[in-house]
């Protein structure tokens, strides 16, 4: 269930519950509230507690790019910057780390308040499922102008291990997909076909688009795709400013 700021609203409840159901101080006790966990960062509380299910002993983890790092996030319609923040690919939720006067608070955030997040330089988006053809979830983005967005889906693959009497796991990349954004809605990257019937109009184009970076496909999918869009974007352009007949 989650918890309206979090459990610290029933910690403050408890210590002060004679003033506070008096309702005489409880402006004080709302600022005193801010103070310890910062104004500008209360309305993150509104999440859960984070409990990770899954023992783990070194780098191979969870977490993109296996450890916290610096980030912000666009939660609830604001930005939140200057943030340690983590994501947990496997489970695919984002967890923030708030200090306050009350200690290091772990907080799961509600997903479906999370729009968009940037970790360590990298830029995420959360798809929310609405005939979105399988893309859900949180996506990095590759590359996104005013025409399309080229998103990544990161996966893991789960691996128990046992050292003697220590049970334990790790975590594996394995291919996830790539999809993009188009108006508004949302498609996995699948084969060229998919595309030409999508793009009926610019058949050649990623047909041309195919045969030349054939390699590049196998090798570096991120730039192939980066790379088509982007023509495609530009045939996009073009197309808008062709006059209507």
């Amino acid at each position: 269930m989650i918890k309206n700021y979090f459990s610290f609203s029933l910690f403050i409840i408890l210590l002060f519950s004679p003033v506070f159901l008096m309702g005489q101080e409880q402006p004080e006790l709302l600022k005193w509230f801010d103070n310890q966990i910062g104004t500008e960062n209360t309305r993150l509380l509104n999440g859960t507690a984070y409990s990770d299910r899954h023992r783990t002993i070194n780098e191979k983890n969870k977490l993109f790019g296996s450890a916290t790092g610096k980030g912000s996030v666009l939660y609830d319609g604001q930005w939140f910057p200057d943030l340690q923040m983590r994501y947990n690919v496997f489970d695919d939720v984002l967890v923030v780390q708030l200090e306050s006067g009350l200690g290091l608070n772990i907080i799961q955030l509600v997903k479906e308040k999370v729009e968009r997040f940037n970790l360590n330089g990298t830029p995420f988006i959360n798809i929310i499922p609405q005939n979105n053809a399988g893309v859900t979830g949180f996506h990095e983005v590759l590359w996104e102008d005013n025409n399309f967005k080229v998103l990544k889906k990161h996966a893991l693959r789960l691996n128990e291990k046992r050292d003697r009497e220590i049970s334990y796991f790790e975590f594996e990349p394995i291919e996830g997909h790539y999809a993009f954004t188009y108006g508004d809605r949302n498609y996995i990257l699948g084969s060229r076909n998919d595309l030409e019937t999508i793009f009926p109009q610019y058949r050649s184009e990623i047909q041309n688009h195919y045969r030349s970076d054939r390699s590049i496909l196998r090798s570096r999918p991120e730039t192939f795709y980066t790379n088509l869009f982007r023509e495609l974007s530009g045939l996009e352009d073009e197309l808008r400013k062709m006059p209507q007949r």
